[in-house]
């Protein structure tokens, strides 16, 4: 059964009113336009169960259509191809896990092919042109920018790290939670655990006191300050100790200095030995190495062959030691004493090689009155030999005209008698 209503709206306010309208296969409404009930232009609405009321057409209980002329449905099918006033959009160049951004034209969108997103495992940003990258940038004043990347423990317990720009200051931080572990300058200088370096690399938070600042700086808050250098073997480490002085440690090696480069390694000039000793433009060997030296002064000591001293002043003697020489000099002024013995004995400040028992050193004396000896009041000391219980030389005072042998024990202790020394010696070691 159909029913189909031609009219007006006062035919329809007049001849319907209130419809209600059960088993009908077919409801035709066309040309009929009231403000309580229809829109102009809707044609063939099939339905069962259709009724008027209220001012809204009821379809069953799937469709509504009220007195605004919006539709309403539980659900919609078809293609929809014959719908009008719908806005369709379009992806360009859309793929698999790209991510789609917008394009600057209405209902357009773009799959970006160098942006990617695969669900889980990896975001990817391929730069497509020089200079170009990642910006994370902040949108307002007195702001912090941070990246945070993230691992977790087989507990669950997250280790997080951030890239941080700092909103008071033009730096970089890279580090924790707890604070930055690398700090990068405006000005392009770095700090490791130092957040504000003043060296191009400047590492702890210790000061770096001087005005010309060092290329690398290490300065930790406490403690030594100290770097090694290591290729496959062996290791040199720089130490600078608590005791006031800097260490070089060779790890039981020696150190070449050449007049090379990375490029050509030149001549070796200089070799430290790891044993000890300096050696000279390539010669390595043990017996060449100098391996002391020493200036200084020592108390000097003149006593008699078999005992008794003199009183001395002043009673100290300069010495330079070379490797295993040593050159004495020196004088003093014979004070009081009585030495026994024919020989007298000046000490030395290392001891002599103990083979030695012969010339191997040299003295000298002047005396200013010495006039029992002497008409011309000068003598000479000669046939200096060192000691075989090497700890000193022992002197023989010999008049200048050839006189014979005195004992100087028992006439070096003379009013206004000054003696000079000047020998040297070789030690045992």
């Amino acid at each position: 059964m159909g029913i189909q209503i031609n009219g007006n709206t006062n035919n329809i306010n007049a001849g319907i009113g209130s419809l209600s309208i059960e088993d009908l296969n077919e409801l035709d409404i066309v040309g009929v336009a009231t403000a309580a009930n229809f829109k102009t232009g809707v044609s063939n609405l099939h339905s069962v169960g259709l009724s008027l009321s209220g001012g809204q057409i009821d379809v069953g209980s799937n469709i509504k259509i009220g007195t605004a002329g919006v539709i309403t449905a539980t659900s919609f099918v078809g293609s929809g191809a014959n719908l009008t006033g719908i806005t369709q959009t379009t992806i360009n160049n859309n793929a698999n896990n790209r991510i789609i951004t917008g394009s600057g034209s209405a209902n357009t969108l773009e799959g970006e092919a160098n942006f990617t997103y695969d669900g889980g495992s990896n975001l990817t940003l391929n730069s497509t042109a020089h200079d170009g990258g990642f910006n994370i940038l902040a949108a307002n004043n007195n702001q912090e920018t941070r990246l945070r990347i993230q691992g977790k423990a087989s507990d669950g317990t997250g280790h997080s790290f951030y890239i941080n720009a700092k909103r008071s200051s033009n730096r970089l931080d890279i580090g924790t939670a707890s604070g930055a572990a690398i700090s990068v300058m405006s000005n392009l200088n770095v700090g490791i655990q130092q957040s504000g370096p003043e060296s191009p690399l400047q590492i702890g938070t210790g000061t770096n006191a001087v005005t010309n600042k060092s290329t690398v700086h290490v300065a930790p808050a406490s403690g030594n300050a100290s770097l090694t250098l290591r290729g496959g073997s062996p290791t040199i480490y720089f130490d600078g100790t608590g005791g006031g002085h800097t260490r070089l440690l060779t790890d039981n090696t020696d150190i070449a200095i050449s007049n090379g480069n990375p490029d050509s390694t030149g001549n070796e000039r200089f070799r430290l030995r790891a044993a000890g000793g300096l050696c000279f433009n390539g010669d390595t060997a043990a017996a060449n190495a100098l391996d002391d030296y020493e200036e200084g002064s020592y108390v000097v000591t003149v006593t008699g062959s078999t005992g008794g001293s003199f009183a001395l002043n002043p009673n100290s003697f300069r010495y330079t030691k070379i490797g295993r020489v040593v050159h004495v000099t020196g004088r003093f002024y014979v004070v009081s004493g009585s030495p026994t013995g024919s020989e007298v004995r000046v000490s030395l400040p290392f001891t002599s090689s103990s083979h030695i028992q012969s010339q191997d050193g040299s003295a000298y004396s002047y005396v200013t009155t010495w006039n029992a000896y002497s008409p011309n009041n000068d003598y000479q000391m000669a046939n200096s030999v060192i000691a075989g219980n090497a700890h000193s030389v022992l002197i023989w005072v010999v008049p200048n005209a050839g006189w014979q042998t005195v004992s100087p024990s028992s006439h070096m202790n003379q009013n206004n008698a000054y003696y000079g020394f000047d020998f040297s010696y070789t030690t045992a070691t």
